[in-house]
C-alpha cells in the first residue's frame, strides 16, 4: 500500500549495530528491508543473548503497537543492514482510511505468536541433532537454499541453548553429510539440508 510505504521511515545500520534494547518504548513496527538482524532477549544469567535472525521481509515490534508494551526483545544488524520503522501514530491514522490494515497487523502477531511457540519447542528437544536441525530450518524460514547463516559457531550454539563443544558434534555430522558448509562466521545450509534428521 503506497499510504504505508509513504509513512515509513528507513535507517540504515552497520553491521554489528545495535538497534533496539529490551524496555525500549517506541510503538513502531520494524521491518527488515535488507541484510540481517539479530533478536537478542535476557535469559537473567547472560544479559544478551541471540535467539533469532530476520531477513528481508520480516518484521517484528507488533506487540509495542498493539498492547502498548515496553520491547522484551532488542536486535542489531549482523550485516550491514536497512531497516523500516512505521510508528503507531501513523498505523492508526492509515487505519482510518484503511480498516483492513488491522487485519496485516493482526496476521503478523499471529505470525510472531508461531514463531515464539516454535522456538520454545526446538529448545524443548532432547536430542542435540534434533534441536540443532530444527534450529537451522527455523533461522533459515523462508530464504531459499543454499542459505549463508551469518553467525558464528559459538552463536549458533548460543541460539540452541546448547554448548559451543555439543553444536559443533552435530554441524561437523552435518557437514560430512553435505547438509551444511561451515565457514568463517557463517554457516551455510545446503540444498541437501534436511528437516527430519536421524540420529549418527
Amino acid at each position: 500500500m503506497k499510504t504505508l510505504e509513504n509513512a515509513a521511515h528507513t535507517l540504515d545500520l552497520k553491521a554489528g549495530q545495535r538497534f533496539s534494547e529490551i524496555g525500549d518504548t517506541a510503538h513502531c513496527l520494524i521491518g527488515v528491508n535488507r541484510g540481517v538482524l539479530a533478536l537478542h532477549t535476557d535469559d537473567q544469567e547472560r544479559h544478551d543473548v541471540i535467539g533469532h535472525v530476520v531477513w528481508p521481509g520480516d518484521w517484528f515490534g507488533v506487540a509495542s503497537v498493539l498492547i502498548d508494551t515496553p520491547r522484551f526483545i532488542g536486535s542489531s544488524a549482523h550485516v550491514d543492514a536497512r531497516v523500516v520503522l512505521i510508528n503507531r501514530r501513523s498505523i492508526e491514522r492509515i487505519a482510518q482510511e484503511h480498516p483492513t490494515l488491522w487485519r496485516g497487523v493482526a496476521v503478523l502477531a499471529a505470525q510472531n505468536a508461531m514463531l515464539a511457540t516454535r522456538i520454545a519447542r526446538d529448545n524443548l528437544l532432547r536430542s542435540p541433532t534434533e534441536r540443532c536441525v530444527a534450529t537451522l530450518d527455523r533461522l533459515v524460514g523462508r530464504q531459499c537454499l543454499p542459505c549463508d547463516l551469518p553467525i558464528t559457531q559459538g552463536q549458533f550454539a548460543e541460539i540452541c541453548g546448547l554448548s559451543r563443544g555439543a553444536a559443533a558434534k552435530v554441524l561437523a555430522g552435518l557437514e560430512r553429510k553435505g547438509q551444511i558448509s561451515r565457514g568463517y562466521a557463517s554457516i551455510t545450509v545446503e540444498k541437501s539440508f534436511s528437516a527430519s534428521p536421524r540420529e549418527s
